[in-house]
């Protein structure tokens, strides 16, 4: 069977149609953030939260985007004895000002020369009239390499948007 050869200029032809495609995926996203923009900012956008547990508090930074992506990096993330990568995961509204948040990541040994398992962090958050600010409890189950929760850490949240600041 004879396999069609590709040249330069082929492949650079896909190239622009791929990254053509790329940019156009991102525009209903763009255009999901700006629909029924009347000052109601919904919880799109960055969030600096404190987490509160058992034993002490750690500060976290989230983004959760238009259509229900989010991003979680948190304070502790790079302790050796916390090793982690950032996590993933997605947030859905689950009524009124009330919001569910669902996060995973992968957990590493000491130095991080080895997977140890993942984390998974649910948070049930519920947000002021103004949808600057949310409160609400968390459970944290630390997975090991098997999918057994090794370890279970509950608490609380308490979220305040990342306002846009200007410079002078």
């Amino acid at each position: 069977m004879r396999h069609p050869m590709i040249d330069r200029r082929g492949a650079l032809k896909a190239a622009g149609i791929l990254g053509a495609g790329a940019m156009a995926a991102l525009i209903p996203t763009a255009a999901l953030a700006r629909e029924g923009d009347d000052g109601d900012a919904g919880v799109a956008g960055g969030w600096d939260v404190t987490v509160t547990f058992t034993g002490g508090q750690s500060k976290v930074l989230v983004t959760l985007a238009a259509g229900g992506g989010a991003l979680r990096s948190g304070q502790n993330d790079l302790l050796s004895a916390s090793l982690a990568s950032p996590s993933y995961g997605s947030w859905a509204p689950l009524g009124e000002r009330e919001i569910g948040i669902t996060f995973k990541n992968f957990r590493y040994s000491a130095g991080g020369a080895a997977l140890s398992g993942t984390s998974k962090i649910r948070v049930r958050a519920t947000l002021n009239k103004a949808q600057d600010e949310f409160t609400g409890p968390f459970i944290t189950q630390l997975l090991d390499l098997t999918g057994a929760v090794v370890k279970t850490i509950t608490g609380t949240v308490d979220g305040r948007r990342i306002p846009v600041e200007l410079p002078d």
